[in-house]
């Protein structure tokens, strides 16, 4: 395995017996025109934070503006994707923005339009058609427009255009779609299916007995005639650790491996406003009884005792006191930058992947070439410009 640490980013070659690959998959939108460079995705702590600050930038720039067209394509709020992300997200957009129009007198409820795309013919479709048809209603009363049986085509920054023809005008594009393969498993010399690894039931990559693969970079089978293969949720991620681990320790001791079986508990999805829908062992819950199930499944999932007061006291301020609508930036650095080095700095190392193109402003910088590099005709040590020269 060749890995690159630290700073200096060199590369390093790590042999192994076993290795197990649990790189997990990466927001793939490539599939779809302008999404890349005009959606928001919703994958990690950092895409939240960035979505909640272009909201608040959305209801300033609403509540200041005279172009009413402009203010309409602010308040237009599109999440694509009716999952149990899609969903949760469209949820709390739109609790977040009703706890925080008072703060804009200029912004009535009524001009906030949110909208939840969905392809399949309901939303929700891991959960029961009940429970799914439950946060439909809810969703709905809650002024969310959800269009079913409707794919995105294409976005550009102002508007995203619809399979049927139609265009959402539209300055926030949040996509929970196009999950693919990140480029380390795309780069392995194994042949995916469904852009995932192939694996047995004993989770060993087909073809490697000392490769492992687990999460959701793996597409493992739930059966042995391999019609039923596990779902990307932690519930199965985490059930497939502790398997690989115990398979790994047996394979070492060799001793018979197990197959992967794996039973969830249920399922939970939140969809705003302190309601919830659930199904946990088999029971359906929905409401505020199962908001209060999920944050608690969530609560007792978290590592530390410190952790899970800290948490618990946090969603408890929460409940009873108004949102911080506090904004701070994340503006993205520019893509060129100044950078100033002092005489003695190495800047670039034999072997080293590069970080950047550089270009020198002012100064005088000095190329050392390695024997192994370079023939005798060029000197080891001279001026980079009197080298350029000389080639």
């Amino acid at each position: 395995v060749q890995v690159v640490q630290g700073s200096g980013r060199v590369p390093i070659k790590i042999a192994y017996d076993h290795l197990v690959i649990a790189v997990g998959q990466r927001a793939n939108l490539d599939m779809l025109p302008g999404f890349s460079e005009h959606s928001l995705t919703m994958r990690n702590l950092a895409d939240a934070h960035a979505l909640r600050n272009h909201i608040i930038r959305c209801l300033e720039h609403a509540d200041i503006t005279e172009n009413q067209v402009l203010k309409q394509r602010l308040l237009t709020f599109v999440v694509a994707g009716g999952g149990f992300s899609g969903v949760e997200t469209i949820g709390e957009v739109t609790e977040m923005i009703r706890q925080m129009l008072s703060h804009y007198p200029n912004v009535q409820l009524q001009e906030i339009r949110p909208i939840l795309v969905q392809r399949d013919q309901r939303i929700l479709p891991e959960l029961p058609e009940g429970l799914s048809e439950y946060a439909q209603r809810k969703l709905r009363k809650r002024g969310i427009e959800i269009k079913l049986n409707t794919g995105l085509t294409s976005a550009t920054g102002t508007s995203v255009q619809l399979d049927d023809g139609s265009n959402i005008d539209t300055e926030t594009l949040v996509a929970t779609i196009g999950n693919g393969p990140c480029e380390l498993v795309q780069a392995l010399d194994i042949e995916l299916i469904r852009g995932k690894i192939p694996t047995d039931r004993f989770l060993h990559v087909a073809g490697h007995q000392n490769v492992w693969a687990v999460g959701d970079s793996a597409l493992i089978a739930l059966d042995d005639e391999a019609k039923q293969f596990a779902p990307p949720t932690a519930q199965f991620a985490t059930a497939q650790a502790c398997r690989v681990a115990t398979n790994l320790a047996a394979a070492l001791a060799k001793k018979p491996l197990a197959s992967f079986a794996f039973r969830p508990r249920g399922a939970l999805a939140s969809i705003g406003h302190y309601s919830a829908v659930a199904e946990v062992f088999g029971i359906r819950v929905s409401g505020l009884l199962a908001w209060f199930m999920w944050r608690g499944f969530y609560i007792l999932r978290l590592r530390g005792i410190t952790t899970k007061i800290r948490v618990t006291l946090n969603w408890l301020f929460d409940y009873v006191l108004p949102r911080n609508i506090v904004q701070i930036s994340n503006q993205r650095p520019m893509a060129t930058q100044f950078a100033h080095f002092k005489k003695g700095d190495v800047l670039f190392s034999a072997g080293q992947i590069p970080d950047g193109f550089y270009m020198i402003a002012s100064g005088a910088l000095e190329s050392r070439i390695p024997d192994d590099m370079l023939g005798d005709e060029i000197p080891r040590t001279m001026p980079i410009a009197q080298r350029y020269r000389n080639e």
